[in-house]
């Protein structure tokens, strides 16, 4: 099977829009009043999204979200950043976040890492 020159073009073009724009979430994630929620985690909240608040203005004009995942003893916890829709797909970037020690900033820059690690960015 061959492919034409505008079918990859085109690929390629949705490519490098979704990498925008989920540097556009990153850096929307980074701002100082969005960067602390980053850093609120709890036993009961996991599973739940930490980020942008659920409504479906948010999901469409963002395309990302993210959730808390598991919630640790030491009182240290998972996020993940997902892909809106459904289904949500394979997670773009994973960190374990420590409130006691981390900035929201900081967990940002290492979302960002694990997104170009995973190939996302």
């Amino acid at each position: 099977m061959t492919v034409s020159g505008p079918v990859i073009l085109r690929c390629c073009i949705l490519i490098l829009l979704k990498k925008k724009l989920l540097l556009a979430f990153l850096d929307i994630c980074r701002q100082a009043r969005y960067a602390s929620r980053l850093l609120k985690g709890s036993s009961s909240s996991a599973g739940r999204r930490i980020f942008p608040p659920r409504l479906t203005k948010h999901d469409e004009r963002l395309g990302y979200r993210i959730d808390q995942g598991a919630y640790i003893k030491d009182g240290t916890f998972g996020i993940v950043v997902q892909q809106n829709g459904r289904p949500h797909g394979k997670a773009v970037a994973k960190t374990i976040v420590d409130p006691r020690a981390d900035k929201g900033e900081d967990v940002v820059d290492r979302l960002k890492k694990d997104a170009e690690s995973r190939g996302f960015l």
